[in-house]
């Protein structure tokens, strides 16, 4: 039996997952990702991760014939290496330094990066490091999942999703920034690659580029539904929703889709596509402090027997819910919820069902801007979404209402690390297993319209609007 072997390290914790050839997950191996504290600030500590990712490769070698290892992690964080080993652990993601260079935007603008500028990135990571922590120049910088690639075939090379994490990579032209790479003498491989592509062989195992872990969970989702335009709905403290889009007309160049609030633009999975991003901050959030509030139960369990007891809600008796950094220009000065909607018989359903009123509008807003940039139409591009909050059946029937379309529920919750075993799949040219495993772990229920909900959406919407 063949198994194909995809390693996420994420922030929290690393997964591994063994995919077979008959698109079943045979194992799940999960380990809490370390970190070292130094001078005050947070790394992940590499060494202890090599130590259990190659017990996981070694373990999955000796349940089936291993044709394939591939990693996803997270952005931002890279590694300096010199004669094939790490000069020093990579900063976490998170960890912000001090912009020491502020001189490239003529070269780092959306129009060339597609991401608004921000120094938890690679490039300010890099300078920092340089100055504060090695003693020498490195052969190369690697993000993490490209490290570990490295360290087993000696290949250095990045992919797509990780360099557009870095402000140093042109997303249109696919390569570097050599007004940045070579001005400031930073050491980079010349190969970026697309997630799927082989990087390599040791011991008869072929490694392929995986990428940023959100990425790398998209690419599962494109590659195990039949590699056309999609959206695909990241539910979890945030939303991010993202749509695949071809871009053969050459419209999403430049600034076409900036957005000042925050959203980014990414190479796709092939050649003229293009990954458009929006996002909402506190969303699940927003639902777990509510439980919080006034239980101790599980989420699951207090909206579960809360939902069943909502019925129709009355307009007059529903307020208006107002986030900071939410998506819609209500609330983009507010904070919380806004007290002066809670009327005196406010009751804790009709917050709840208010909640799932914002955030179901604010996903339609992401979806009506998303929707702009595509050339067919949004209806006849599948919608996937996956997190804990699809778990919620009136919620889930509530957005569908205000997107006024059907969405399909991930059948899956290990997305990161299926869509590096997909990466492996793919890089060994085993398409065939990719329509069963799509069939076995993508798809899950269909969440329809529900139309008598669609009267009190648009009336809250109007509200939101009037704001």
């Amino acid at each position: 039996m063949d198994g194909f072997l995809g390693i996420d390290i994420g922030t929290t914790n690393s997964k591994a997952l063994l995919l077979t050839e008959e698109g079943r997950i045979l194992e799940l191996w999960t380990q809490e990702t370390p970190y070292k504290i130094i001078g005050g600030r947070q790394y992940m500590d590499i060494r202890r991760i090599e130590e259990f990712t190659d017990q996981w490769i070694d373990t999955a070698g000796k349940l089936c014939r291993l044709k394939s290892v591939s990693y996803s992690s997270i952005g931002e964080s890279v590694i300096p290496v010199k004669d094939g080993k790490a000069m020093a652990f990579p900063l976490a993601w998170y960890e912000d330094v001090p912009m020491l260079v502020q001189d490239t935007k003529a070269y780092t603008g959306f129009e060339y990066t597609g991401v608004h500028d921000s120094n938890t990135f690679s490039f300010y990571k890099i300078m920092w490091m340089e100055k504060n922590i090695l003693s020498e120049p490195p052969d190369y910088w690697l993000p993490v999942c490209s490290y570990f690639i490295y360290r087993k075939t000696g290949n250095a090379c990045w992919d797509t999703s990780q360099a557009g994490r870095s402000y140093m990579y042109d997303i249109h032209k696919k390569a570097w920034i050599r007004e940045v790479t070579e001005r400031y003498g930073i050491q980079v491989p010349e190969r970026i690659g697309l997630i799927g592509e082989g990087c390599g062989e040791k011991d008869g195992i072929t490694y392929s580029l995986g990428g940023h872990d959100h990425y790398v969970g998209l690419f599962a989702v494109y590659q195990l539904s039949g590699g056309k335009e999609l959206f695909y709905d990241s539910m979890g403290s945030s939303s991010v929703l993202a749509a695949v889009m071809d871009d053969s007309s050459r419209r999403l160049r430049g600034k076409a889709t900036y957005d000042p609030k925050g959203g980014c633009l990414v190479t796709g999975f092939k050649k003229d596509e293009y990954v458009v991003n929006r996002s909402m901050d506190y969303y699940g959030r927003i639902l777990h402090c509510i439980k919080s509030w006034r239980s101790n139960e599980k989420t699951g369990s207090f909206y579960d027997r809360r939902n069943r007891e909502i019925g129709s809600p009355k307009k007059n008796r529903l307020c208006l819910f107002a986030c900071s950094k939410g998506y819609g220009r209500y609330s983009e000065h507010a904070m919380g919820i806004n007290l002066m909607e809670i009327k005196d018989d406010t009751e804790l359903n009709d917050l709840i069902f208010s909640a799932y009123l914002y955030l179901s509008l604010g996903s339609g807003n992401m979806y009506k801007e998303l929707s702009r940039f595509s050339t067919v139409s949004p209806k006849n591009m599948p919608y996937f979404a996956g997190g804990g909050i699809t778990q919620n059946r009136l919620f889930m029937k509530l957005k569908a209402t205000v997107l006024d379309r059907e969405i399909t529920v991930l059948n899956t919750t290990e997305l990161s690390a299926l869509g590096a075993a997909v990466s492996g799949v793919c890089a060994c040219g085993r398409n065939e297993i990719l329509k069963e495993t799509g069939e076995k772990l993508l798809y899950g229920d269909t969440i329809l319209p529900e139309p008598e909900y669609s009267e009190i959406a648009d009336y809250m919407r109007k509200r939101y609007e009037s704001g």
